[in-house]
């Protein structure tokens, strides 16, 4: 997760349009700032989840691998060695 840094108009001192145009660019300061966090936060919950399909997969690709005289037997059949 990056670090972002949002420098705000401070409006103290600032009259009519200048006091306007800086609460404009706060505002959307404000939007910029909470859409990248909402963004960072569902890249992390894509990368959680990818990383358990993943897990997932290859627990699976380990057991598929693995020598057949490893089964358990099923209804009274053996594996085959």
């Amino acid at each position: 997760m990056t670090t972002n840094i949002y420098r705000r108009i401070l409006p103290g001192g600032l009259h009519g349009g200048l006091l306007h145009g800086a609460r404009a660019m706060n505002t959307a300061t404000d939007s910029i700032a909470n859409r990248i966090k909402h963004f960072e936060r569902q890249t992390s919950e894509l990368e959680a989840t990818v990383t358990g399909i993943v897990s997932a997969l290859d627990s699976g690709a380990v057991e598929m691998s693995a020598p057949r005289a490893t089964c358990a037997p099923v209804r009274r059949r053996r594996c085959r060695v």
